[in-house]
């Protein structure tokens, strides 16, 4: 969605959060990493990065996003992973409170963007339907 907004070294720390958001629930769902291959395809990176493994490495890489729109783009995107399973576990949800409160970002901004995601999937999902139709 918003990847093209950061710059490479954002995009390398947004991948490695992303590899463990898909982890962290325990539940291996193949829409998850969809969209972190996505993240992968859009980046300019020419590897892929090692995911984070721990939620203190994933909250270190935060301090890469501290400027607004960065810090913007990094949650909309790890929305875009934690949602596209539309579910969103408690872990998952909980480093993206953690994330959000290091980064400054309020509860009510928060929820807007977690709306707005899951929205932009359904769409995504409507549209894929349209092709196929």
């Amino acid at each position: 969605m918003f990847i093209s907004l950061l710059d490479r070294e954002q995009q390398e720390a947004l991948c490695k959060m992303a590899q463990f958001m898909v982890a962290v629930d325990d539940d291996r769902d193949g829409r998850e990493e969809l969209v972190v291959q996505g993240l992968l395809q859009e980046s300019a990176l020419e590897e892929v990065p090692e995911g984070a493994k721990t939620v203190d490495e994933v909250r270190s890489l935060a301090k890469k996003f501290e400027e607004g729109t960065a810090s913007r783009a990094l949650l909309l995107e790890l929305f875009g992973v934690v949602l596209a399973d539309d579910v969103a576990h408690p872990e998952e949800m909980k480093v993206i409170q953690a994330l959000a409160e290091d980064l400054g970002i309020d509860e009510h901004w928060l929820e807007r963007a977690q709306d707005y995601v899951q929205r932009q999937l359904e769409l995504q999902r409507e549209g894929l339907e349209l092709l196929r139709s």
